[in-house]
């Protein structure tokens, strides 16, 4: 599996690259940048991995069946599989189309997906992307992000198992393990309410916070894996200590930020002292 930070890379590439997309101007623009990103899903071992499992097994739409033609050669309609594999196969299969130029956004100035108020090209070839090809960005971060709270999850499990090494008075090298304290049960059992409530209401803060969307998703992760660990049956000392610091380093890199948002930093710093005061039982 691959590491939280590699997850993390990926996300940044996957939404510049689509976003690049997203940006196009016209359609020979669009071709070039939709380039970049197929190249990108086919080549990113961790996108790549993700796409294996969510298409095994399935076949893909023809785009006729896709993009439902109206009259006068204008697309009517997305018909939009209720299989995630099968959708995910035919948007690569129109993104292959528009790259060999068998499919383009325009024709004689008319676009050929309907909908969209604006009559400038630029606003028009958004719509017909947006609508078209948006899923599939969205299908794969969002898994990106599911597998890197996992492989989180998996790290912290692993580190459960500490292993030292030292030498007895016969100057023979002894090893041995002892497994990672767990959280105090009976002092979270009665803080655990207050810090469910400050959890809700510092994600309810952070909707309304203008801030880096890396180091956002980042907080609401840890957010979320504390939130799930207070649910654990034994609640291992060394996530919370990771989610404490974490929080800590938000607080001090966005200072001036938070300072216009004092509802969330009034959340985060009751939840650390929280936190402190259960790691310091």
């Amino acid at each position: 599996m691959a590491t939280k930070q590699e997850y993390i890379l990926a996300i940044y590439e996957l939404d510049n690259k689509f976003k690049q997309v997203l940006n196009s101007k016209n359609d020979e623009n669009s071709r070039i940048y939709l380039r970049r990103f197929k190249s990108f899903i086919e080549t990113n071992n961790i996108i790549k991995a993700i796409s294996d499992d969510l298409t095994k097994g399935k076949v893909a739409l023809s785009l006729n069946k896709f993009l439902v033609k109206y009259p006068h050669n204008m697309y009517f309609s997305i018909v939009v599989p209720d299989d995630i594999g099968v959708h995910i196969l035919t948007m690569y299969k129109l993104i292959e189309n528009i790259c060999n130029k068998n499919i383009i956004a325009s024709k004689s100035g008319v676009f050929l997906l309907p909908g969209c108020s604006s009559n400038k090209v630029v606003d028009k070839l958004f719509h017909f992307l947006n609508n078209t090809l948006k899923p599939l960005y969205q299908y794969l971060r969002e898994e990106l992000k599911k597998r890197k709270i996992m492989s989180d999850k998996d790290l912290n499990l692993n580190s459960g198992i500490i292993v030292n090494q030292t030498i007895n008075g016969d100057g023979n090298l002894v090893t041995y393990s002892a497994r990672d304290s767990f959280v105090n049960g009976q002092a979270l059992k009665e803080t655990e309410d207050d810090l469910k409530l400050l959890i809700e209401k510092a994600m309810q803060e952070l909707t309304n916070i203008n801030i880096d969307e890396d180091e956002k998703e980042s907080l609401v992760d840890d957010l979320e894996t504390l939130k799930s660990e207070i649910n654990e049956e034994k609640p291992k000392i060394i996530r919370f200590k990771k989610i404490k610091k974490n929080i800590d380093s938000f607080i001090s890199s966005t200072d001036e930020t938070l300072k216009k948002s004092v509802g969330l930093l009034d959340a985060l710093t009751l939840i650390t002292t929280k936190l402190n005061k259960l790691l310091s039982l």
